[in-house]
């Protein structure tokens, strides 16, 4: 390397040094902003054992004074002596501040109006939005690493990883052999009776392979003496769960009959968001202090104009609704527990 070629290379070693947070924290505020920043990120990643990063849709604030004895002025908030008392809880907005050295106070509110009487650092982050610590008004980005957050083990981020490259790798079913065998015709028109049970072994073996010894997949776990689930995702060390309830839509029947036994339309759907947040509301009233999070996968066989007669499809009737998601209740959807819904569309061999 030449001398020049050096030079440019420490030049570029030091920007990228001066762009870090810690040394910011330093130069603004010395030795009193690193302890300052050492008890908030201890604070951060310590709540974010207890409530998963994914579920703060709106947001999560820790704010650390630079002096540990400054005042903090806000109105309500609950004292907290340890941070595990947020364990299962399902939030998706928080505001904590750090009291002194050992002392939390925090809030359900992440655009809470908190005066402190002096400087103070902020961990910000709101999920698939934006991870940073606000040194003295300017924003330094946290997050180096190639998970959602940087200050915590990606659980939930994983399986809906998993679960959208089940969808991307499924949308034309050909490469599953269990979803190869549900349907009725050689075209992808109509599903056999009760396809169910095939969908649910397929994604449960996707689920295995993808999650590998990470987490537990299991299938049809009771949430009542009579509830089951179709599968159940468990990370036991860190310990969360993950609720994933399995809906079909399209029409089905024996393969030689005049007309379908079964037809689901989105309706189908939307009872299954509603029976998933049923189930979560039972798991919260059981095991309170586990976080858990619930998913709907939908198996979209929809075709426009169907009937079980029908030999062939074209494209205008048989991908109608690639690209048509069911509507969903916006109350549940907002859930800090309710996942973003997940949608598999099957589509047919078109004409």
């Amino acid at each position: 390397m030449t001398e020049e070629g050096a030079d440019e290379l420490v030049a570029a070693f030091a920007r990228l040094h001066e762009n870090q947070y810690e040394v910011a924290v330093h130069q603004r505020f010395g030795v009193a902003g690193v302890d300052a920043l050492i008890r908030l990120l201890a604070s951060t990643r310590e709540l974010l054992k207890h409530v998963p990063f994914e579920m703060f849709t709106d947001g999560l604030r820790v704010l650390a004074p630079i002096d540990p004895e400054l005042m903090i002025d806000a109105d309500g908030g609950s004292v907290l002596h340890r941070l595990d008392e947020f364990g299962g809880k399902a939030m998706s907005k928080l505001t904590v501040v750090i009291v002194g050295t050992t002392t939390h106070k925090a809030w359900d509110d992440d655009a809470l109006d908190v005066v402190c009487d002096g400087p103070y650092l902020t961990y910000r982050y709101v999920h698939g939005q934006v991870e940073e610590i606000v040194v003295d008004g300017t924003p330094w980005p946290v997050n180096d690493s190639p998970w959602a957050c940087g200050m915590a083990t990606p659980t939930f981020a994983t399986l809906e990883e998993a679960l959208a490259h089940y969808v991307r790798q499924n949308r034309v079913p050909e490469q599953c052999g269990h979803l190869q065998t549900m349907w009725r015709d050689g075209s992808r028109l109509g599903l056999v009776e009760k396809p169910e049970k095939l969908m649910r072994r397929s994604l449960l073996q996707a689920l295995n392979y993808a999650l590998g010894g990470d987490a537990t997949v299991r299938p049809e776990l009771n949430q009542s003496e009579s509830r089951p689930v179709d599968i159940e995702v468990t990370w036991w060390g860190v310990k969360r769960s993950a609720l994933i309830e399995i809906k079909w839509l399209g029409d089905s029947g024996p393969l030689n009959a005049s007309a379908f036994s079964t037809s689901y339309t989105q309706a189908r759907a939307v009872s299954g968001l509603k029976q998933l947040a049923e189930y979560l509301d039972l798991r919260d009233s059981t095991s309170s202090d586990v976080p858990v999070m619930g998913y709907l996968f939908v198996f979209d066989a929809r075709r426009r104009n169907l009937s079980a007669t029908q030999a062939s499809i074209t494209a205008e009737d048989g991908l109608y609704y690639a690209l048509r998601d069911p509507e969903y209740p916006t109350n549940i959807l907002g859930r800090a527990d309710m996942g973003q819904p997940f949608r598999c569309f099957l589509a047919p061999s078109c004409a």
